[in-house]
């Protein structure tokens, strides 16, 4: 099944593990240290700023972190194709370690399938993450606690066919009861993969598909200590599946994840809820032009498909051009829902970040910033 990416991290980090060391001398755990990444780190140069094979060099860069250390990025365009990162932070009660931008108004562009292994306490900020590798998201995480993506842009599966633009995972045998404490803050997500053709298609194998293609992908198997936020996100585009799913290809999915004050633009759902998830609360979310998926959920801003409790809650939903505020898919599932849930005026979106005018609309939803 799609993005099961605990399989396939195991061979990236042996090889991470492997590899020598980058030319950058790490600070002593002592001490926190600022470093630099540039167009010049990489093995070979299209222009001035755009390098090719810089994956390696990226790798090695962020091995050599220590904790409380910054890796400042250049301004750029980064070809890094399948890399594997994975910070030493060595458990969650280490000091943060950062990637950002080195110039917040030029945000790097990493171009590739990026993969981060274990984070804890890493922060992803200022960046653009774009999916070039087929098949693949632009961004994966696996597991980790405490970690944090923000004011970033993480698109183009829309080239790669890949079941989303960000996917976020877990093992329960490399790392039980986590990802824990992470959050996805302030970003922009579009150009996920879409297909008009499939909704039709005479191949029901196939026509199932119609709504598996996702903004984001939260797909690790739940516990009572795993969480996370997705908030003060913008989601578009998603017209062949949701801004962000929660659930795991009939398997356990995610617990105790608060999906709130995001909006969603033009998509099939802004949520979809399905299988073994618990305890994710949807709060405060602008959700416009939702449409698409089986008659049975058709125009649904949040969708759900057999779940097996009713611990999932919707409330303060501000919903227009759609149908229904929620909607069952199949078999009787069913939200907890709270108050505030309805379809109202158009919120009066001004700009390409979808800000809000009308004064009714402004206390829900909030856009992406930073890397757009």
């Amino acid at each position: 099944m799609p993005h099961r990416l605990g399989r396939c991290f195991g061979a990236v980090v042996a090889s991470l593990c492997a590899a020598t060391a980058f030319t950058i001398v790490p600070a002593s755990p002592a001490g926190a240290a600022t470093k630099t990444f540039s167009v010049a780190n990489c093995a070979s140069r299209v222009s001035a700023t755009h390098g090719a094979g810089c994956g390696e060099a990226l790798s090695h860069a962020v091995r050599w972190l220590n904790p409380g250390d910054v890796l400042k990025i250049a301004p750029g365009t980064y070809d890094v194709g399948k890399l594997g990162l994975a910070p030493y932070n060595d458990g969650p009660n280490r000091s943060r370690i950062t990637i950002t931008a080195q110039d917040a108004s030029r945000p790097p562009l990493i171009r590739g399938d990026v993969r981060l292994h274990k984070p804890y306490n890493v922060t992803l900020s200022r960046l653009r993450f774009q999916a070039t590798v087929s098949g693949a998201s632009a961004l994966g995480i696996l597991c980790g606690t405490g970690w944090r993506l923000e004011r970033s842009h993480v698109f183009g599966a829309s080239k790669t066919r890949a079941f989303s633009n960000l996917t976020i995972a877990g093992d329960r045998a490399q790392c039980p009861d986590e990802p824990r404490g992470f959050t996805v803050a302030n970003n922009v997500f579009n150009q996920p993969y879409t297909n008009p053709n499939l909704q039709d298609h005479p191949d029901p194998d196939i026509r199932v598909t119609a709504v598996a293609y996702h903004n984001v992908y939260t797909t690790f198997e739940g516990s009572p200590a795993t969480s996370g936020v997705i908030e003060r996100n913008l989601f578009i585009g998603n017209r062949n599946g949701s801004g962000v799913k929660l659930g795991s290809a009939g398997d356990r999915g995610p617990w105790n994840v608060k999906v709130r004050f995001n909006t969603f633009y033009d998509g099939a759902y802004a949520v979809l809820l399905a299988y073994d998830v618990r305890n994710n609360a949807l709060n405060g979310n602008l959700v416009v032009d939702m449409r698409g998926g089986p008659a049975s959920a058709d125009g649904a801003a949040v969708a759900v498909s057999e779940l097996r409790d009713t611990s999932n809650t919707i409330a303060h939903t501000y919903g227009h051009e759609i149908k229904k505020v929620w909607a069952d898919i199949k078999t009787g599932s069913r939200l907890t829902v709270g108050p505030d849930n309805a379809i109202r005026p158009s919120p009066r979106f001004w700009g390409y970040l979808l800000h809000p005018t009308y004064d009714p609309a402004k206390p829900y939803g909030r856009y992406g910033d930073g890397s757009f």
